[in-house]
């Protein structure tokens, strides 16, 4: 769809092979096969080991192309993001001829371990794929384990629950890509292992829990909360361990303690769950103890969270918000106030909270659940990442800045970069639109595709016509949209009319004529190369509002919430033709 760069994107849906054997995964097997044979490690150091060696790798990029094919295992991976993962916005004139040497190096080792594994990397068209086969990368074995682990767990078989966790666990080795943290474009998919990791832990000890060994968990539940502090699941989880211990003082002073931290860090109180559980310790609810109706603290609805930058587009933000959340979700309404080193707010945020609170109670009776939080930030990117973190939000909606236009936006790069989920930036419109459609410009990248799943629920909530548009010069063009129209009808119910338009910005506006909001997906390079001609004439001369979507590491708004992973396409880059 998109011209910057030179390059669009055709794909095709592929199931990683770890996910396919997910419901009959057998722990033995996956033992097994991490002692014996290849194995691609990423949940430590990255390496290579046979029969449990390690294998020399050779020059440190060679490190980083296997990191970059591993973690997307069983996709292409197109030559520019590899050549963007090691070099990043500056890449010497012979990166491609580089990579190609990379690559052949590291066949060649594969294929001394063994001739069953010369073909583990395959050149695709557009890149270049590394073929997982089960218990042959780590990370795969651990998601394996992770979601039997969850599969037994919510059919009440908490021990063997525990027992592929703890194997779940037993692979990392410390930090995931540990040698490549130093490496800005590992920066995302490190934060995202850590997310995994954790949750993983917080699964376990669900497990323990259910299994009445709350007494033992402690301990592990203490050092699991000095490292995250505003973790609540955590908090909720020890606060059950010690009350079930005979420590009630205890479990409600862990209350205290985060409630503080959550006042003081990010203004907001504690969730309603969260609340509710230290109820229930005060009253000694019978139904928190092992053999009692509740086996702990009930989950939290997933978040979407609200930012108004100014105030001036809260009106159009929750139009937006309210229909996607549903039942399922909850909107936490934020207002930021930016501060200078040494300034004093004063009585802002006070009044800034009072806004919102008179906001929250307008929703609340119109049935939509709601909370608020406003805060003082010297760097409120840092804080908007660490406080959607805290609330496990789906969705980031926030409003877009004239910055954001042409790249200069800093709050708009750094929530790209950093921010857990999705994130939607909403450009208003002081006119009403006369379009009737939602208009997804689609071309196949990971940013597209968090763009329509955001469509497609909003499309299924408001009842109203999606069209995903593609550029007509391809034939494959077609067949990818009408693939995606079917996807997009499995997760979500909506159906996508697909539609062919003349390339470039021109066609994108002529399609956008008959659209009542626009969403897509934030260019890959928007950090160096900014919004694009396409991008930036749907902002500057499109009628309709306009969002832009930037994919996170967690499951996107259409994702159910016990997905592991973001759903996973293989997209194949290839030069453009005109």
């Amino acid at each position: 769809m998109y011209r910057e760069g030179g390059r669009s994107a055709i794909l095709e849906p592929v199931v990683p092979a770890h996910a396919m054997a997910t419901s009959s995964a057998n722990m033995g097997d996956i033992q097994r096969a991490v002692a014996r044979g290849v194995l691609v490690r990423l949940l430590g150091p990255v390496g290579i080991t046979l029969d449990g060696k390690e294998l020399a790798l050779g020059a440190p990029k060679v490190r980083m192309i296997l990191a970059t094919l591993a973690l997307r295992a069983s996709e292409t991976v197109s030559t520019d993001t590899l050549i963007d993962m090691i070099w990043g916005a500056r890449p010497p004139p012979t990166a491609r001829k580089a990579v190609q040497v990379y690559l052949t190096g590291l066949r060649k080792l594969l294929a001394s371990a063994g001739r069953e594994y010369a073909d583990m990397v395959q050149t695709r068209p557009g890149g270049y794929c590394l073929v997982e086969r089960a218990g042959r990368v780590d990370l795969g074995s651990f998601e394996t384990l992770w979601e039997r682990g969850r599969e037994l767990l919510a059919a009440a078989r908490p021990l063997e629950a525990a027992a592929n966790l703890r194997q779940a666990l037993s692979l990392w080795r410390g930090d995931a890509l540990s040698d490549l943290r130093y490496e800005a474009g590992f920066d995302a998919d490190a934060a995202r292992l850590d997310d995994m990791r954790l949750a993983c832990e917080e699964d376990l000890m669900d497990a323990e829990l259910a299994c009445g060994h709350h007494a033992a968990v402690v301990p592990e539940l203490e050092r699991l909360v000095s490292r995250s502090p505003l973790r609540e699941r955590l908090r909720s989880q020890l606060m059950l361990a010690l009350y079930r211990s005979g420590r009630q003082a205890d479990a409600l002073a862990v209350y205290t303690d985060v409630r503080r931290a959550l006042v003081e860090e990010l203004g907001v109180e504690p969730a309603p769950s969260l609340t509710a559980l230290e109820r229930r310790i005060l009253q000694q609810d019978p139904a928190l103890e092992p053999d009692g109706a509740s086996m702990g603290a009930p989950r939290t609805q997933r978040v979407i969270l609200v930012v108004s930058q100014s105030g001036a587009d809260v009106d159009g933000l929750l139009d937006v918000a309210i229909p996607l959340a549903g039942s399922e979700h909850e909107i936490v309404l934020a207002r930021m106030l930016a501060l200078s080193p040494g300034d004093d707010e004063g009585g802002r945020v006070r009044e800034l909270t009072n806004r919102l609170a008179a906001r929250r109670d307008a929703l609340s009776r119109d049935g939509v659940a709601a909370r608020v939080a406003a805060f003082a930030s010297t760097d409120p990117a840092r804080d908007l990442v660490r406080l959607a973190r805290h609330e496990s939000a789906a969705l980031v909606l926030i409003d877009g800045s004239r910055e954001l236009r042409q790249g200069q936006a800093a709050l708009a790069r750094q929530l790209s970069m950093a921010a857990p989920c999705d994130v939607g930036f909403h450009i208003a419109r002081e006119s009403l639109p006369s379009g009737s459609s939602i208009l997804v410009p689609f071309g196949g990248s990971e940013t597209d595709w968090a763009a329509l799943e955001l469509a497609g629920r909003l499309a299924a909530s408001l009842r109203t016509p999606l069209v995903i548009a593609g550029p007509n010069d391809s034939p494959d063009v077609s067949r990818a949209l009408a693939t995606a129209s079917l996807v997009l009808q499995r997760v979500s119910g909506a159906t996508a009319e697909p539609l062919l338009i003349e390339p470039g910005a021109r066609g994108v506006l002529a399609a956008a004529d008959d659209a009542c909001l626009i969403i897509a997906g934030l260019s890959l390079r928007y950090q160096t190369e900014g919004l694009g001609e396409a991008r930036l004439a749907i902002v500057e001369r499109a009628t309709a509002p306009a969002i832009f979507v930037s994919h996170g590491r967690n499951p996107g708004v259409l994702a159910p919430p016990e997905s592991l992973t973001r759903f996973r396409w293989s997209v194949s880059v290839g030069q453009a033709r005109g």
